[in-house]
């Protein structure tokens, strides 16, 4: 079990009594402005419960769980519990740690997720308090997250299912799934994971994932709870009790609140959610039932001694959905506040303008869509990409009024006159598959300077996967790095493609395809440009080729793709363009790009 000799719980800590609890409250909210009004309101919620937070007790069930599992399956690894705010204290557990002849432990904190307040500011303490040791603190390494590992996943999904099953039958159908974590300021958000906006990427993962896993009928939603802090501050929102009022304005007779941000069940969850969220559905007619948190669910012990092994001996790395598993090691800025660079200040602005236009055009679409056409009758545009490209322009303009914007739908405020910084959007790219309820469609948004692209975002909404980029910085599906296969031959390569509208133009590429498809393994046409190049970054794809795009549908993309390590280019060295994109692997590009070329593949 070389190279750890100790396993680590690390969690938040709780009052166990009543004189605890405002000593507690002052060491948590420690320099962050919290008004004593508002202490002393949290207060009386600890008092309510005798002034013991259960989060103490549920940590000495699950010490106990795991050290049992480890015993019955031949794990000999002793295992700690310490707090960062309240006794037992990292401090104290360390210094036990070094006096039992521990050096070097492997720590599981109880947050899920990306953030500084879930996972830096723990690794911060850890590091604190081996200082306030000294000589011969253990060092303490850190399990990957794991909101979307089978054991955390697995038993919310039973819990929902469970949750489920208490509604009355004629309420259980249309009963929605109220997904709830814990708040954060916005300021956090921004900064949480390597690239920023993990913590929200991957609670809305997780909570796809439990969707999904209950059959994918019930409609769910993200909101968030707990929220502390000075007033002026901007926090995650919609607030749990703002999304009931929201659910029963709509008719909705029953909602299953599912605590997806929480592995126990502490204060946040039985005070507001199962006091205050209870109180207000029923204030508002709502049946309110809440699913369990994974607690000591056998699956979820037996992840954290699966993460431990796969840790200790590189073993299998399980995960769910297409997130992959989370990074091991943090990079150094990962979850902190930084001086960002000019890119990266545009990527920001591309990511929360793309977030929400996704979101206008998941939750705002009409039942009719109002069509009209663009270039041919097969060229279509609804008042839903115009909508979105408006909220798009709209997002730019207001952090950044004097940039140029150039849309598929109209916005081209400020696109000549030597600004140096132009947003290339498409508010919808694959429009058609929008319309006919087919989910590969994409927000994408490009930020040039100085006539290059230095960062890009491509949203699908449908599938919860946001990829970015900045040039030189690599390239990221919901903050985890991504590179394309390593395919070297054009006859194993999974190659993309698209059609244009123009018929003329269609018969031509149909007859290009008959040459293309006995070269390689085989063809897939998702019907939007940006997906198939961010498919070519992640490796879904080998490959991809088009005639006819234009600059906002792959101008963002394109950056990730090349990001990810492939070839984009045009025909024999030139640029991408409207006549031709061809992208690949560095193995495969040459071979595709000789074959576009003598298949005569850039013009009709």
């Amino acid at each position: 079990m070389r190279p750890y000799d100790a396993v680590l719980i690390v969690s938040f800590g709780g009052p166990e009594g009543p004189d605890d609890v405002m000593p507690f409250l002052q060491n948590v909210t420690a320099g962050r402005g919290v008004p004593p009004a508002r202490l002393a309101e949290v207060a009386e919620h600890y008092q309510q419960v005798g002034g013991v937070s259960p989060i103490n007790g549920q940590n000495r069930a699950l010490l106990a769980a795991v050290r049992a599992d480890f015993t019955e399956h031949g794990v000999g690894l002793p295992v700690y519990w310490g707090n960062r705010h309240w006794a037992p204290t990292l401090t104290d557990v360390l210094g036990q740690m070094r006096d039992d002849g521990i050096t070097h432990a492997i720590a599981l904190l109880t947050s899920a997720y990306a953030s500084y307040s879930g996972c830096r500011q723990y690794l911060d303490a850890i590091e604190r308090a081996r200082g306030e040791i000294g000589a011969g603190a253990p060092t303490v390494d850190r399990l990957r997250q794991y909101f979307n590992h089978p054991g955390f996943i697995e038993p919310m999904v039973d819990g929902v299912e469970a949750a489920l099953r208490e509604l009355p039958d004629e309420y259980r159908a249309d009963a929605p799934l109220a997904f709830v974590a814990h708040s954060i300021p916005s300021a956090m958000e921004a900064t949480s994971g390597p690239l920023g906006n993990a913590y929200t990427a991957q609670l809305l993962e997780a909570a796809r994932l439990v969707s999904v896993g209950v059959g994918g009928e019930h409609r769910a939603t993200v909101s968030f709870c707990s929220r502390s802090g000075s007033p002026a501050t901007p926090w995650l929102e919609p607030d749990i009790g703002d999304r009931l009022s929201e659910l029963a304005a709509e008719g909705v007779r029953a909602v299953v609140v599912v605590p997806i941000g929480f592995v126990s069940d502490h204060m946040e969850v039985v005070y507001d959610l199962d006091t205050e969220a209870a109180a207000k559905a029923a204030d508002l007619g709502l049946r309110f039932v809440r699913s369990a948190t994974v607690g000591t669910d056998p699956r979820f012990v037996a992840m954290v001694r699966e993460l431990v092994l796969e840790r200790a001996a590189d073993g299998a790395r399980r995960s769910e959905g297409s997130f992959g598993p989370a990074h091991d090691v943090c990079p150094i800025d990962c979850c902190r506040r930084r001086q960002m660079t000019e890119s990266a200040q545009l990527l920001e602005l591309a990511v929360t303008a793309a977030r929400i236009a996704g979101e206008f055009l998941i939750e705002s679409r009409p039942a009719d869509l109002v069509v009209s056409t663009k270039s041919t009758p097969t060229d279509v545009v609804t008042q839903m990409d115009t909508g979105a490209e408006q909220l798009i322009a709209a997002t730019i303009r207001a952090a950044r009024p004097d940039d140029a914007i150039v849309g598929e739908e109209g916005q081209h405020a400020g696109a000549t006159g030597g600004r140096r910084v132009r947003w290339i959007v498409d508010p919808i790219d694959g429009t058609v598959n929008y319309l006919y309820g087919l989910p590969q469609w994409a927000v994408s948004i490009a930020a040039e300077v100085d006539g290059v692209v230095v960062a890009g975002a491509v949203l699908d909404p449908s599938k919860g996967e946001l990829f970015t980029a900045e040039l030189g910085r690599g390239a990221y599906l919901n903050g985890a790095r991504i590179r394309v296969t390593g395919c070297d031959e054009l006859g194993q390569a999974l190659v993309g493609t698209g059609f244009g509208y123009d018929t003329t133009r269609r018969a031509r590429q149909a007859q290009v395809l008959t040459g293309i498809l006995p070269m390689v393994r085989d063809i897939r046409r998702l019907g939007a440009a940006s997906l198939d190049l961010c498919s070519l970054g992640c490796g879904r794809l080998d490959g991809y080729f088009e005639r006819g795009l234009n600059l906002w549908d792959y101008a963002a993309a394109g950056l990730i793709a090349a990001e990810a390590g492939a070839r984009v280019e045009g025909l024999h060295g030139q640029k991408p363009s409207s006549d031709i994109l061809v992208a690949a692997t560095p193995g495969v590009f040459e071979e595709l790009h000789d074959l576009v070329a003598e298949l005569g593949a850039d013009h009709d």
